[in-house]
């Protein structure tokens, strides 16, 4: 198991629920250009990774989408903007 520090700038971050599942996950959007959806691990005490999507360059920008999450309440769909 690796553990390490990362600093970076969260712009935006939503619980997502889908339906039928016995575990809920966190989509989060940040400064390095990607949006990662993290699964809690009650075993581990820890969040893991379950997805990652990037989608522009790293760094603040005013074009990379991130900064505003829009999640549908019955899990369905996550909508990123600028």
């Amino acid at each position: 198991m690796f553990l390490y520090l990362d600093y970076s700038l969260l712009f935006g971050s939503g619980l997502l629920i889908v339906v039928l599942s016995s575990a809920d996950y966190i989509v989060v959007g940040s400064d390095s250009g990607r949006i990662v959806i993290l699964e809690y691990n009650a075993n581990k005490n820890m969040f893991e990774k379950v997805h990652q999507e990037t989608f522009g360059k790293s760094g603040c920008r005013r074009i990379v989408p991130g900064q505003y999450l829009a999640i549908d309440p019955k899990g369905r769909a996550v909508m990123i903007g600028t």
